[in-house]
């Protein structure tokens, strides 16, 4: 990676709007390159204690139609012709709907709206995915209780219940990505649930195997549907197993993730920051998408410390200045987050899964962490102390669903 790019003081400021630990770690990338950052987001999230931006302090909850509003109305006037760069699903959803208004205010990404849209929605994904023959676990639409009775006989349970929209299914479930049956009963209540609150799951089946079978696709789409930066990486733990954030993985060149990524970025016309998840298939070794997204992820610290400044590349390509020369160093990088690895390992120890020793062997060396910077401490010492207090002031929580990727038999919808 070229790390000695610098902007001149006439760049254009930046926005990163939403997101966690992405989008400290895209702020800190533009602030070291000379560029002003402004933070929009939830006023609890850890980026407005970072020294890298200049938060932007909104009435109300703060929330997204404070963000909304600050965006499209004259208080933002003065931010005209920044860079806004998206961090989160809601982000992406309020650029979607206000398109028009936002291009006219700031540089957006290049994304097209509908495509950005159809990322966001699990089924329109392995819908394109299908039709680009980029392999797609089992899945099949779900909306009623009589349509799952229907197909009762064909399911091999576990399953999972998938949401189609996560940033929606998360403000009811917060800590899953999924909701996992091991039976027709669970089903129907999972179903029941969702259907109760509005949500559409895609019922999908379990693909076997640990985290250690998830890899992922990084790239920067130029306009002329060809990478300007590329990267792939392993995921090696998951807290909680099989369904949460990742918590340690290395960069890692894997080739056939690369070439059904870019397979299905070429099919869909991709322009901008992409991601695509993958979980490999451990009854034939074939990789299935898991999810994919328009946007900078939690992970995005490890890209950039595997020779990837996703951040950096997306502004210059938006402000027209030539993108710095990339490439994926040769090297593997790994990333750890200590508190939920420790959990994740904890989790693993008492299914026999690794023992004290391998773990050490794994994190007892240097690792990129995904908040904490010695030169920038205050998001971790925030972040650390906050979830500390909960530790000492809630109750246990009960019990949360574990598992991987699960679910039906048959055809698809």
């Amino acid at each position: 990676m070229n790390v000695n790019r610098r902007f001149g003081p006439d760049a254009p400021p930046a926005i990163v709007l939403g997101g966690e630990l992405n989008a400290i770690s895209v702020a800190r990338s533009l602030s070291k390159a000379g560029v002003v950052v402004h933070a929009i987001n939830l006023p609890s999230e850890r980026i407005r204690y970072s020294r890298h931006c200049r938060w932007i302090s909104l009435p109300g909850s703060g929330g997204p139609e404070e963000w909304e509003a600050f965006l499209c109305g004259r208080s933002s006037d003065s931010l005209r012709g920044a860079v806004l760069l998206t961090c989160s699903d809601t982000a992406i959803d309020l650029l979607i709907r206000r398109q028009e208004t936002l291009r006219e205010r700031f540089v957006i990404e290049e994304a097209d709206a509908t495509l950005r849209q159809s990322l966001l929605d699990k089924l329109t994904t392995y819908r394109l995915a299908d039709a680009a023959g980029v392999p797609t676990p089992q899945w099949r639409t779900l909306g009623s209780l009589a349509e799952l009775e229907s197909v009762k006989s064909e399911l091999r349970f576990p399953v999972i219940l998938k949401p189609r929209l996560s940033h929606r299914f998360t403000r009811v479930w917060s800590k899953l990505k999924y909701l996992r049956a091991d039976d027709i009963g669970e089903a129907r209540r999972w179903l029941s649930q969702a259907t109760d609150k509005g949500i559409e799951v895609v019922l999908m089946e379990f693909i076997p195997g640990g985290d250690e079978q998830g890899c992922s696709y990084y790239a920067y789409m130029g306009a002329d549907g060809e990478p300007v930066a590329e990267l792939t990486k392993r995921c090696i733990r998951r807290f909680r197993p099989n369904m949460g954030g990742e918590c340690f993985g290395r960069t890692d060149w894997v080739p056939d993730a690369r070439e059904l990524g870019l397979r299905f970025f070429r099919h869909v016309g991709l322009r901008g920051v992409g991601h695509i998840e993958f979980k490999r298939d451990q009854r034939n070794g074939n990789l299935k998408i898991i999810e994919c997204n328009a946007r900078f992820t939690g992970a995005n610290c490890v890209v950039k410390a595997g020779g990837v400044d996703l951040a950096v590349v997306a502004y210059s390509v938006l402000t027209g200045a030539p993108p710095p020369v990339v490439r994926q160093l040769p090297n593997s990088v790994c990333w750890w987050n200590p508190s939920d690895d420790f959990l994740a390992f904890l989790a693993l120890r008492r299914e026999g899964k690794i023992t004290i020793a391998q773990w050490l062997s794994q994190v007892l060396k240097p690792h990129a962490l995904p908040c904490f910077e010695w030169s920038d401490p205050l998001p971790s010492i925030v972040g650390g102390s906050r979830r500390l207090v909960r530790a000492i002031t809630q109750p246990k929580p009960p019990a949360v669903v574990t598992a991987p990727v699960l679910a039906p038999r048959g055809g698809r919808a």
